[in-house]
């Protein structure tokens, strides 16, 4: 139906157009309890004002439990700053496309409808980045955001949206692409025209593929279920593909994917590289890089706070050749101001201190308030929520980290023996703080812009111990394994960055 102020309860469906409709929101539309769909859609053509007004203003609409939702007159209901609530437990297809969005201020606006959400349209609006909730849509199978001004997306989209079978993302800005995990249900990929140079190994699952008007140089593909597929527009330097590309129709999918075959079918090309893979392993490591891999397991709940970890066991430290203050003042400056990533560096030689394999989880302070911690620089370890109820607010230092914080969902880095040894990101503990006689300490990145921000971080630093100490330093590397017990595929930082430490 059309939105109008005759919502009933019963009401499944909702769709208003900005070019027709003038009116005003009836606030009851997030309050539905059997909305199935709903589109709010061509409202860029509208006159963009300020959304909200003033602070005083009277035709301002309040959400559940305050939450601003945005000035009444559809008029100026997108622009700059579209403000939603959090949506309604029950809807399955949304759609808010062609509109002037550039940010959702809330970020947990598809929270509530993570288990339901199915279709989500967000083509044609000036988005630059997609809000952190969007990884709690596990049962997501469409997701369109076409023409957008995106230049990322999250690595770990396509594992938290385990479900997705078409991602549409064409005409972003977008110089990579969302990790393909091994059970990846990707059907359609269509990210034409964005400044992609490079593809990691794409979802053999995939019947279409549009990578037109980019940036690539090689182009690689083992599946065997592909129909469709677009590579014109690229400076592909494989002369042989390129005639292929341009042949087009002529010469036909099948050819095109014998040549990237090199002439060898299916059975054969995984048997290369099975013996590639194994060759690999078989090669020397760097001097400085101890064999075995150490273990860091990332829960769903987590990946949905926080996607991005990364972390390095550092043995050899001297900190009597390295300042250590200047150590920790470099992590405050590449942090910032903590709203992209959060870093901290632990103490691991105390006989009680960090024990292997660690854990990425959520508390809820409320359901368990038995959970302690102990912050750096306190005293002593002390109830949760009362750091994050009471002590902190009023820490200067503190208070605006600890805004970030979602009580029912806190974000932290447990050891073996769950005592927290981060809180993110707020602070790290007391008990594996770095200290001057410290030898051997873990380093770790963690953050909600991209893995790639974590990774040149934690490069910045251990590039700082490599350069104030020299030789003497060993690094081991730290895999995160999922939810579902897959290690990452990926382990960061690369070796070759140890290597060239040499």
């Amino acid at each position: 139906m059309e939105c109008s102020s005759h919502l009933e309860p019963a009401v499944k469906e909702v769709r208003v157009r900005g070019t027709e409709y003038k009116g005003k929101l009836d606030p009851r539309l997030w309050k539905l309890e059997s909305l199935r769909e709903l589109e709010l859609t061509r409202f860029s053509e509208a006159a963009p004002t300020r959304v909200g007004g003033d602070d005083s203003d009277a035709s301002k609409e309040v959400g559940p439990e305050g939450t601003a939702l945005f000035d009444c007159t559809f008029q100026s209901l997108f622009s700059s700053s579209f403000r939603l609530a959090p949506l309604c437990y029950t809807l399955q297809h949304l759609d808010l496309s062609s509109n002037a969005i550039t940010e959702f201020p809330v970020s947990d606006v598809f929270q509530n409808c993570g288990k339901t959400l199915t279709y989500l349209n967000m083509d044609d609006n000036r988005l630059s980045y997609l809000p952190a909730s969007i990884l709690c849509c596990e049962r997501l199978t469409v997701l369109t955001i076409s023409r957008n001004c995106l230049f990322w997306l999250p690595d770990v989209l396509l594992e938290a949206c385990e479900k997705l079978e078409l991602l549409k993302c064409d005409g972003n800005e977008l110089v990579a692409l969302p990790r393909f995990p091994s059970d990846c249900k990707l059907k359609t990929l269509s990210c034409a025209s964005n400044k992609l140079s490079e593809l990691l190994a794409l979802a053999e699952t995939l019947t279409s593929i549009d990578v037109s008007s980019n940036a690539l140089e090689e182009f690689t593909f083992s599946g065997d279920k592909l129909k469709d597929l677009n590579l014109q527009g690229n400076p592909l330097t494989d002369k042989k593909l390129l005639k292929l590309v341009d042949e087009g129709a002529s010469k036909g999918l099948k050819a095109i994917l014998a040549h990237l075959r090199g002439g060898m079918s299916k059975r054969q090309q995984k048997k290369k590289a099975a013996a590639a893979d194994s060759d690999d392993e078989s090669s020397a490591l760097p001097a400085n890089m101890l064999k075995d891999l150490l273990t860091v397991h990332m829960e769903k709940a987590f990946q949905q706070a926080r996607p991005y970890w990364v972390g390095v066991l550092v043995h050899g430290v001297d900190f009597g050749k390295v300042s250590l203050e200047s150590f920790l003042q470099l992590q405050l400056k590449l942090q910032g101001n903590r709203t992209q990533i959060g870093i901290g560096s632990h103490d691991v030689a105390p006989a009680d201190g960090i024990q292997f394999p660690l854990r990425l989880t959520t508390k809820d302070c409320a359901a368990n308030p038995e959970v302690s911690f102990h912050p750096l620089f306190e005293e002593g370890p002390r109830p949760l929520s009362f750091w994050l109820r009471e002590r902190w607010p009023q820490d200067q230092s503190r208070c605006n980290y600890a805004k970030m914080v979602d009580e029912t969902r806190v974000a932290v880095l447990e050891n073996r023996d769950e005592r927290l040894i981060s809180v993110y990101p707020v602070s790290n503990c007391g008990w594996t703080a770095t200290r001057p006689d410290t030898r051997s300490c873990l380093i770790e990145v963690s953050g909600v812009a991209s893995l790639e921000r974590c990774d040149c971080a934690l490069r910045d630093l251990l590039q700082f111990l490599h350069q104030g100490q020299g030789e003497g330093l060993q690094f081991q590397r730290i895999q995160v394994v999922d939810h579902k017990g897959r290690g990452s595929e990926v382990v960061l930082p690369h070796l070759d960055f140890f290597e060239e430490l040499l």
